[in-house]
């Protein structure tokens, strides 16, 4: 006996953060967000949540595809439309006590 299951495929809005810096999102969304990276270097990009508990990010140094790393930003249950939320990124090598370079992602929550 064959069982076939279902492929489920989920598509995230993607952005490119050398492009803009301003993200809309919906609650329950979820957004990839890539940015150039080279790890073969000892950079790399880290993206930590804001304080309020409305973002999730699955993983700070996020997943690395073919000279980008991408990141996912979903928002949580508390996300409600009109919300202004920032994510803080920060380049650098891992053994070094500061970043390279810093960057801001505006996230602005609406409605479906």
């Amino acid at each position: 006996m064959i069982f076939l299951l279902p492929l489920v495929l989920q598509a995230y809005a993607q952005v490119d953060l050398e492009s803009t810096t301003e993200i809309t999102i919906s609650p329950y969304g979820k957004v990839e967000a890539q940015i150039s990276s080279k790890p073969s270097s000892g950079y790399l990009w880290y993206m930590l949540p804001d304080e309020s508990g409305k973002i999730e990010i699955p993983s700070c140094k996020g997943n690395y595809k073919a000279g980008k790393q991408v990141f996912t930003i979903a928002c949580n249950e508390f996300c409600e439309p009109g919300d202004h939320l920032t994510l803080k990124m920060f380049y650098r090598r891992i053994w070094e006590p500061q970043p390279t370079k810093i960057l801001y992602i505006h996230l602005k929550v609406i409605s479906d």
